[in-house]
């Protein structure tokens, strides 16, 4: 089947200019920043908040459950809202929404209360991640690979960060408070720059084009493979200390340093895929990328009792799945119109994939032990690969997009 080009206003307004551009752009990756900050403080936290609350770790543990849970529901919630509404002025709700909560995290003695401040800070980081990524192609168009990777290199950036800034609080001061009210007070200019910034507009589709198009199944079929790929990611990277310590390959320490490694080289995979992704086809990132999430975990499930295997490992899953998520949706672009409705179908599949994979992993280990980790992401990165087969197939039955041109709000 194929798609026809997208029809255009008979009068179009100026277009946005390069400086506008670099401004949106600049709010974006501002945003997914705090973005990684966020999604990545919260382990270290954990004992901190237990100790606030007078609860088990353990039990603690539910607060994951719920940043999660508000993140999917953030995400599903905003997708029709951005494709009617100006998206700036909604980022600029969201995130002050962020910066209340982030503030109130430190003060709720209760858990269950706790909970309820996790949940809405996860609901409005769902509207600031659709948000960022949808708006950034509306800016860019088929020209958005190389703003995608520099969007999720921020995001790495802040992951790797929070830790660190997490820990140098808790080691001063015995409290997590400081941190988050560090990170609330950076904050504070966003939703301002937010409001000063014109939002950039939707794509413009002519009726009884999306349906002539039947985009559903490539859209069903890229979530399923976000399910996937983040699982892997999330999966690993939330796993592999206790991977490291339970086959006593790493002390508690030098396992802490391995975790770090992998948001190290991840985050260096993201810059390099900066420069690469205006080179490089997206279709072709993700072919070498998924060949190589296959070779280190078959080298680790065939290794899966040597040191040295485990780093090298490590590295190369960091590398290999740097380039990815930013290389799928950029792939998505070309050939599927992303609505705010379509790129929250696109991002559930993400949030799912992050609760639900790590989650399996937990019951797998506890039936057959950690050494299952390898042989069980082998099976994950298998049906990616068909899936993604799957979703090839399904492209070249399209003709790209034409490039979307769109007037600004």
């Amino acid at each position: 089947m194929t798609t026809t080009t997208t029809e255009l206003p008979a009068v179009e307004a100026a277009a946005p200019s390069a400086s506008l551009k670099r401004r949106q752009s600049a709010l974006y990756f501002a945003s997914f920043a705090v973005m990684g900050l966020l999604v990545a403080a919260l382990g270290p936290s954990l004992e901190g908040f237990a100790s606030q609350t007078g609860v088990q770790v353990s039990t603690a543990s539910i607060l994951f459950t719920a940043q999660f849970l508000g993140l999917l529901l953030g995400t599903l919630s905003s997708g029709r809202v951005i494709d009617r509404l100006p998206v700036n002025p909604l980022l600029a709700i969201a995130s002050a929404g962020i910066i209340v909560t982030v503030a109130l995290l430190p003060l709720p003695t209760t858990l269950s209360l706790l909970v309820v401040v996790m949940f809405l800070l996860g609901l409005a980081v769902g509207w600031i991640g659709l948000g960022g990524n949808t708006a950034l192609v509306w800016v860019h168009g088929h020209g958005v690979g190389p703003y995608m990777n520099a969007l999720h290199f921020f995001f790495g950036l802040g992951a790797l960060i929070s830790p660190i800034l997490v820990a140098q609080t808790l080691a001063r001061t015995g409290s997590v408070g400081i941190a988050f009210w560090v990170m609330a007070a950076a904050m504070l200019p966003l939703p301002l720059l937010y409001l000063r910034t014109r939002s950039p507009a939707p794509p413009v589709v002519a009726a009884g084009e999306a349906a002539g198009r039947s985009q559903w199944a490539p859209v069903l079929v890229t979530s399923a493979l976000f399910f996937l790929y983040v699982g892997l990611e999330i999966g690993y990277s939330g796993w592999i200390f206790t991977y490291a310590t339970q086959l006593g390959l790493a002390s508690t320490i030098t396992a802490g340093y391995l975790t770090s490694f992998f948001w190290g080289v991840f985050t260096l995979g993201r810059l390099v895929g900066i420069p690469l992704a205006a080179r490089v086809r997206p279709r072709t990132l993700l072919l070498v990328d998924l060949s190589g999430i296959l070779f280190f975990f078959l080298l680790l499930a065939l290794w899966p009792q040597t040191t040295t295997v485990m780093w090298v490992a490590t590295a190369g899953l960091g590398l290999s799945m740097a380039t990815f998520y930013p290389a799928l949706f950029t792939l998505a672009g070309r050939h599927i119109t992303l609505t705010g409705k379509v790129s929250s179908i696109l991002m559930a599949g993400d949030n799912l994939g992050a609760m639900i994979i790590p989650w399996l992993l937990g019951q797998r280990f506890a039936a057959q032990g950690t050494q299952m980790l390898a042989p069980t992401m082998l099976i994950v990165t298998v049906s990616a690969w068909v899936l993604y087969i799957v979703l090839l197939a399904l492209f070249r039955r399209q003709e790209p997009l034409g490039m979307l041109r769109t007037a600004d709000h």
